[in-house]
């Protein structure tokens, strides 16, 4: 009888299937997560798109309402806004969206309630446009002498003026903060862009609407006057006066010289 030898085969024991199935199941749980990660990621940029688009869209349709005498016309090439729910109440007239414009009577109120909506994701945003009486600026300087500045930059060394409509986002997306290190001047509308800054080293003088949106200031070391709607989620700070202050007092709250708009 002939000894038989046998292979010394091996095969997997307990310990070793058990150390793969907890490093498999290590696997599955960073991949999942990763995986809600990149899911809450793409959320939250959909919703921020949706914000500053929206943004955009109210800052066009302020500007054409103080800025020219044909219909207001705003680009939606995105086809962000909902004609269903967004409303425009002209006084108690209710005015119809037709290509991109509306037919509005500058002599009333314009009552917006805007719905936009990207992804899944919704938006809803009210304000009232009002023409205001004309006044004229209370200046210590005259602006027109003020050198044009380019949005682009960051610091400012000049007296420096903007004879366009000035929209944060536009600019240098490196500029956190605009330093002024003289006076200002926006001719024709500032709308200051999410966790943004401007500092004025002189005074600061705004024809056409401003607007600070959330986590955004303006400090001003000297003198402010603004002419057109004042909208601040922001804060607005300043240490010099407050020109015709008292026009705004409706719409905002005071807080050691510093500016918001009322809750």
């Amino acid at each position: 009888m002939k000894n038989r030898q046998l292979k010394n085969e091996h095969g997997l024991t307990l310990i070793e299937v058990l150390a793969s199935l907890s490093i498999f199941a290590i696997l599955i749980v960073l991949s999942s997560t990763l995986i809600m990660q990149l899911i809450t990621s793409e959320e939250v940029s959909s919703s921020t798109s949706l914000q500053q688009n929206t943004n955009v869209l109210m800052a066009e349709i302020r500007n054409d309402y103080y800025k020219v005498n044909s219909p207001i016309c705003f680009d939606d090439k995105k086809g962000l806004i909902d004609p269903v729910k967004s409303t425009f109440n002209n006084s108690v007239e209710s005015l119809n969206i037709s290509n991109g414009c509306i037919d509005v009577d500058r002599n009333k109120s314009l009552s917006i309630h805007l719905v936009t909506s990207n992804k899944g994701d919704n938006l809803t945003v009210e304000t009232t446009l009002a023409k205001k009486d004309a006044y004229v600026l209370d200046l210590k300087e005259n602006p027109d002498d003020f050198e044009e500045g380019n949005i682009d930059n960051c610091t400012f060394f000049n007296d420096t003026k903007f004879t366009s409509y000035i929209h944060t986002q536009n600019g240098n997306p490196g500029c956190n903060q605009y330093d002024f290190k003289k006076s200002a001047a926006f001719q024709n509308g500032l709308f200051l862009q999410n966790n943004s800054a401007v500092v004025i080293g002189g005074n600061l003088y705004v024809k056409g609407g401003l607007t600070v949106q959330p986590n955004s200031t303006v400090t001003v070391n000297g003198d402010f006057q603004v002419e057109g709607e004042l909208d601040i989620k922001g804060q607005v700070c300043i240490k010099g006066e407050f020109k015709r202050k008292e026009q705004y007092y409706s719409q905002i709250d005071e807080v050691k010289n510093c500016f918001e708009s009322g809750k």
